[in-house]
């Protein structure tokens, strides 16, 4: 990032007649100017045009032109930045080659900003932010793996903060564990979290069990950074499906629940004696962001929170900013975030991020053990994740503990034989290694089901190969998850796509068998509706509204697969559906998005 300025220009050197200062003419103060006085001036101006080669430097200069930045942050960061945003319009407008700018803040989680930026890729531009804060790039990937998404989202971005994801634990509980000299490695927590003689076995029965809870890893920075953590670290080395399914549901046993973040997990430290240990009992392990624990411990609990940093390397949040592309922003609004990134790593910016818990980009030392966490680690952050790693990681850790109901229904129509690229596979190659290799994390529980769609001159256009329901259920000489697997390869395509009839029949389908939880059908097509028989679009769409049952809601997540899908009818479907759209415009896209779709 190239250098800049520390800090904001004082506002007493601003001039009053705008935002551009001009320089200002001394008005004669005497009828008779001394000669003495000429010759000093003239001697000055010859100097500054020997040594500049002009005049200019005796005009004062700033920004040029207007930007409105509209600025989407992360909670924790939207409350540090929108501080800012008056200081750092006051900064730009003494720095030339940048535009004045006005910014501003608002607050938004990755989900809420996912659906602001749909709005406005759809053309709803009005207010739309035109630069994004998250509170770890993590989020960025998430998104990325919808396509459409993923073209709006810039694919090199500057840092300006950083804070590890670590474990959060009642201090006196880390101390046992060894901290902060030793810092226990996830396979000893999980083992300790597995054995049955809990906090005895590291010499304090009267803690009970040891417990690890896991923030939600769809919508939680902590709960994304360590999910992905664990999944690389069981996956490292395990070729067989099977063999990375048991390891995960061993680690997925070791977690004994779910919680929103650090402070609705050991609130109860904020009143407690860290010598009662029966308040301390039972208290979990939960992954946290080194910056939570840093403003949980500020609060000045009765007992402090430290850090646990796992030895095989944990995910790094990095705080991006990330300038948006699309039609929407300008060339001007996108130099503005760059400037605005330039700023946040500099001066009093940064200082406030660090005042707040995080550390620098480059996790420069900036706290210290009384904060309950330690500035010289972490020692070893691997790479951060790819698409895929986070495609796969969510799907397939959410599944294992999935319930409700997935009703896939695949297109099947003949233009599904097409290949995609030079890679000998036809799109429905594709769909169907998507569907097989996402099959084996659901639960025995979950409730799932396989249809195809294409046009019949006669009958239904849709065929149930596999109904909906409990995967462990008996099917034939199986069960119902071996039927799937049996069943896939062998599907064919031909005919024509006959959309809107499938979509009302699955969604009933699903209805009917509905099971607490999300109940979801995920439809993938390639094409438009060719059934002269079947309702038109708005009539579907009325059907699905009128149709609908409160207290049964099911949810179409549509994929529209290729240019020639009619992405805008799937887009309405899954709207008036509460559902999700997304787009997979390579059909090699697919298995992402399709991973994708299923995480929920």
């Amino acid at each position: 990032m190239t250098a800049g300025a520390t800090g904001p220009a004082s506002r007493a050197t601003r001039g009053s007649a705008g935002r551009h200062r001009q320089a200002g003419r001394r008005r004669a103060r005497a009828l008779v100017i001394l000669p003495a006085l000429v010759v000093v001036l003239v001697g000055i101006l010859v100097a500054l045009l020997l040594t500049r080669g002009d005049a200019s430097g005796i005009i004062a200069t700033g920004c040029s032109g207007d930007a409105s930045l509209r600025i989407s942050a992360s909670g924790p960061v939207a409350a540090v930045l929108g501080d800012l945003a008056d200081d750092f319009d006051a900064w730009a407008e003494d720095v030339e080659g940048i535009p004045c700018t006005s910014t501003e803040i608002t607050s938004a989680s990755p989900q809420e900003f996912s659906t602001a930026l749909g709005r406005a890729l759809d053309g709803d531009t009005e207010d739309a932010p035109t630069t994004w804060v998250p509170d770890s790039s993590l989020w960025a990937t998430v998104l990325a793996r919808d396509p459409r998404l993923a073209r709006a989202l810039p694919r090199t971005y500057p840092v300006v903060a950083a804070s590890p994801v670590v474990f959060a634990a009642p201090r006196p509980m880390a101390e046992a564990l060894g901290w902060p000299d030793e810092q226990p490695s996830w396979e000893r927590l999980s083992v300790l979290a597995n054995d049955p003689r809990g906090w005895a076995a590291a010499g304090h029965p009267e803690w009970g069990r040891l417990r690890l809870e896991w923030p939600n890893a769809l919508t939680s920075t902590a709960g994304l950074g360590s999910t992905v953590a664990v999944y690389r670290d069981l996956a490292t080395g395990v070729d067989a499906t099977d063999d990375l399914r048991r390891r995960l549901v061993t680690a997925h046993n070791a977690v004994g629940g779910s919680t929103g973040d650090l402070s609705v997990a050991l609130g109860r430290l904020r009143d407690v004696s860290a010598t009662d240990a029966a308040a301390l009992k039972d208290l979990p392990l939960v992954p946290a962001t080194e910056q939570e624990v840093v403003r949980f411990n500020a609060a000045k609990p009765a007992v402090e929170v430290a850090a646990i940093y796992p030895p095989e390397g944990w995910v790094v949040s990095e705080v991006p900013v990330l300038g948006l592309r699309g039609d929407w922003v300008s060339d001007e609004q996108r130099a503005a975030s760059e400037a605005f990134a330039d700023y946040v790593v500099r001066g009093t910016a940064q200082r406030a991020l660090q005042q707040a818990g995080w550390r620098a980009a480059r996790l420069g030392a900036v706290a210290t053990a009384a904060a309950g966490v330690v500035a010289t680690e972490p020692r070893y952050t691997p790479a951060q994740p790819s698409q895929d790693v986070i495609a796969r990681t969510l799907q397939n850790w959410t599944a294992l503990d999935r319930r409700g109901s997935v009703l896939v229904v695949l297109d099947t129509s003949g233009s599904m034989k097409e290949e995609v690229g030079t890679t000998g596979q036809s799109r429905l190659d594709v769909a169907k290694s998507a569907v097989l290799s996402s099959l084996p994390f659901f639960a025995d529980e979950a409730s799932v089901g396989l249809w195809t769609f294409s046009r019949a001159d006669r009958g239904r256009d849709w065929v149930e190969v596999v109904p909906l329901g409990r995967l462990d259920r008996k099917v034939g000489a199986g069960t119902a998850r071996d039927g799937i697997a049996t069943a896939v390869p062998r599907i064919a395509a031909a005919g024509d796509t006959a959309l809107h009839d499938t979509t009302l029949a699955a969604v009933a389908a699903v209805r009917a068998g509905w099971q607490p939880g999300p109940n979801t059908v995920v439809l993938i097509s390639d094409g438009k509706n060719e059934d002269p028989g079947s309702p038109d679009l708005p009539t579907t769409l009325k059907r699905l509204v009128d149709d609908a049952d409160p207290s049964r809601p099911v949810e179409v997540v549509t994929i529209a697969l290729g240019s020639s899908a009619d992405a805008r009818a799937l887009r309405n479907i899954a709207t008036t559906t509460k559902g999700a759209a997304y787009t997979a415009d390579q059909p090699e896209d697919l298995e992402s998005v399709f991973l994708a779709a299923l995480t929920g």
